[in-house]
């Protein structure tokens, strides 16, 4: 994979990015409930207001739920906002 991405020409390959914004509405343990996709006896969250970005923000892959560092802050809410329709 590296060598082909090095490679004159290549596209470049984003490999860890914020893709949408959501709110978590409820977190349960596993009981059946979340069949197919859900793992035996692990947490699950409920999410409501699923909004993708129309281009990812840079990050670094992280488990679990992590603080945006200042940089990302500020250009996830300036994509929001361009995002949001204009008021007449």
């Amino acid at each position: 994979m590296r060598a082909a991405l090095a490679r004159p020409g290549a596209p470049a390959l984003m490999t860890g990015a914020i893709v949408a914004t959501a709110s978590i509405t409820d977190c349960h343990r596993d009981t059946g409930c979340c069949r197919p996709w859900g793992l035996p006896g692990l947490w699950h969250w409920t999410l409501a207001d699923v909004q993708a970005l129309t281009d990812p923000i840079p990050a670094a892959g992280r488990l679990g739920l992590w603080k945006l560092d200042p940089g990302q802050h500020a250009l996830l809410h300036r994509r929001r906002a361009a995002a949001l329709p204009a008021h007449h």
